[in-house]
């Protein structure tokens, strides 16, 4: 699956996400062992934000 937005949890593996995100055209990179995303339309709460 082609993916231009990573979700990083601590200790686990980057996942995609990317159909709900289609109206941000930045990319999202991710750092290990952080949380990075923050839309609340994904029901995820504490989130920081890092777009690059």
């Amino acid at each position: 699956m082609l993916c231009n937005y990573r979700l990083c949890i601590s200790h686990k593996e980057p996942s995609c996400v990317d159909t709900k995100f289609k109206d941000l055209d930045k990319r999202i990179d991710t750092v290990s062992n952080e949380i990075f995303l923050v839309r609340k339309d994904m029901g995820i709460d504490k989130m920081e934000s890092k777009i690059t």
